[in-house]
């Protein structure tokens, strides 16, 4: 394969980097991409054999395998001898990678990450996927208090537990931040370590291509506080556009639990009933109180009170414009271990959950900036890893016509060992902050 850009598509190719900038991914998620890994195979998964490379008089031409691969639906990836695959994303997907000495292995990618991540994504700071992998296997937000799996159903707090002595397991709670966009298409998945925040992005092809921006965090600062945001990124021409949430958070029913299959578990698991408080809800703020079903080793019940601004309606129809581009849900959380080991009432937490509730709500405007400027402050006491100027950890991709009608429409990123190791270093940083905090228990 060529090592730089052919010289009468280097024209295109800045071009094209120069759409991308002004439509933001809408150029490049219309190229194929695929990512090298050297030295690397899948055994088997074999769809066709193009008889070249290792055993064969003639070499496999790349581009070539690039194109035949871009034309078959059922095509996710092709070796430097000649075999498309029909599987090649490891062993997650079922079929493991094999190491090799002389065989190169090129994974087919969903879309790129837009280029406002890309440095963050190309320095180890960011996790980026697309297509985003199974919900079993979504990263973790938390804030050392409050953490979940993130869009996921269940939420949980630092010591609280049901049961007692011998039978004890952590309360499951319903978390206010969980849903999906249900008629946008996903381009974009990333977790942003330096943030402790997850993000999706989704396109909306029949609305003007209009690209909305999905992201949860549970607040640094504001310890019992979640958010969940929605944010137009592309600039509308019409008035506004409408698209469809599946909010998880179903407090009174509990019905959405979709992650039990991930341990092996079957039917909802429900660990508190919640009641609705119509006296102390207002139209901004709905109160749910909450006893677990089963006491504590001193017999005693034990309360929590989750204050959201999450209707009631688990499918909700949003609305975002020029005028209002960002939809803003707060949410709060408390329990009776916030007040330790005496025995208190549920009026008590309550009350508890809503003054975090109004002190979220009054610093709405600035919370997520205290929440990144104390993420910073954290990995300050932390390692990380930097590329230096000189030697990114990204090389540079590899642009080209495939099927040679005069327009670019693949792209080959090379797999990169020392990014790989950054984002596992700072993988294990980020779990390790996210799971403590000084001022809890």
């Amino acid at each position: 394969m060529k090592e730089g850009i052919k010289k009468e598509n280097k024209s295109q190719m800045k071009v094209i980097i120069w759409l991308n900038l002004l439509t933001n991914v809408i150029c490049f998620a219309s190229l194929n991409h695929y990512v090298k890994m050297s030295k690397t195979d899948v055994a088997g998964h074999d769809i066709f054999d193009f008889e070249c490379g290792e055993g064969y008089a003639k070499k496999c031409d790349i581009e070539h395998l690039a194109f035949e691969c871009n034309s078959n639906p059922r095509c996710r990836g092709f070796n430097s001898n000649g075999f498309l695959k029909s599987c090649a994303s490891g062993c997650e997907a079922g079929c493991c990678y094999d190491v090799t000495q002389n065989v190169d292995l090129y994974i087919r990618k969903g879309y790129l990450p837009p280029d406002e991540w890309q440095d963050d994504v190309n320095s180890g700071r960011m996790l980026y996927a697309n297509p985003e992998p199974h919900f079993c296997f979504l990263p973790e937000i938390a804030n050392g208090y409050l953490g979940t799996i993130s869009m996921s159903a269940s939420l949980f707090q630092s010591g609280l537990f049901n049961g007692k002595c011998g039978n004890i397991g952590k309360t499951r709670l319903p978390s206010p931040i969980g849903g999906s966009i249900m008629n946008g298409e996903l381009i974009a998945s990333g977790l942003h370590f330096e943030k402790a925040m997850f993000v999706r992005r989704y396109r909306f092809e029949k609305q003007e291509q209009s690209i909305v921006e999905h992201r949860v965090y549970i607040s640094r600062t504001l310890k019992g506080v979640m958010v969940l945001e929605f944010d137009l990124v592309s600039p509308l021409t019409s008035k506004s556009i409408e698209f469809s949430y599946l909010s998880t958070f179903d407090p009174l029913n509990q019905t959405h639990n979709p992650e039990t299959e991930c341990v092996g578990g079957g039917g909802v698991e429900i660990d508190v009933e919640f009641t609705f408080n119509s006296d102390l809800s207002t139209s901004s703020m709905f109160v749910y109180e909450g006893v677990l079903l089963s006491q504590d080793d001193r017999n005693r019940s034990l309360y929590v009170t989750i204050c959201t601004q999450q209707p009631a309606d688990t499918l909700q129809i949003l609305t975002l414009s020029s005028s209002e581009p960002k939809i803003q849900f707060l949410s709060s959380l408390s329990s009776s271990i916030d007040f330790g080991p005496d025995s208190i009432d549920q009026s008590t937490v309550t009350l508890e959950a809503i003054n975090r509730f109004d002190e979220a709500l009054n610093k709405r405007h600035v919370l997520f900036d205290e929440h990144v400027q104390a993420w910073k402050d954290l990995w300050k006491s932390g390692i990380d890893i930097q590329p230096s100027d000189d030697q990114p950890f990204a090389p540079s991709n590899l642009i080209f016509d495939a099927d040679h009608n005069g327009q670019n429409d693949t792209i080959i990123t090379i797999f990169s060992r020392s990014l790989d190791i950054a984002q596992h270093v700072n993988s294990s940083m980020y779990y390790l902050l996210s799971s403590s905090r000084d001022d809890w228990p």
